[in-house]
């Protein structure tokens, strides 16, 4: 009889155990989902739109910006036809 309680008890505790631990897993993945949203400050995890900051046609280089993180690209070795439609 009381090795059939203590099984319940396992069990009831094994399943709040793993209630909470899903929770908090949602609950971590809302608040990175939100802070993504309200633009986030690592560059690895933002998905970038990219703005055309410079263009030197002479060597063919195209410098880019994130508007949402900041990071730079350069694009080189581009010919002058690309940047043309580039620019």
């Amino acid at each position: 009889m009381i090795e059939v309680i203590k099984a319940i008890l396992i069990a009831i505790g094994f399943l709040v155990v793993a209630y909470t631990f899903s929770l908090f897993l949602a609950g971590c993945a809302k608040s990175i989902g939100d802070w993504r949203k309200r633009g986030c400050k690592i560059k690895y995890l933002c998905k970038h739109e990219y703005d055309i900051e410079f263009v030197d046609r002479s060597y063919g280089e195209v410098l880019l910006k994130c508007r949402k993180c900041g990071k730079m690209k350069k694009l080189k070795n581009l010919s002058r036809e690309v940047v043309d439609k580039l620019w």
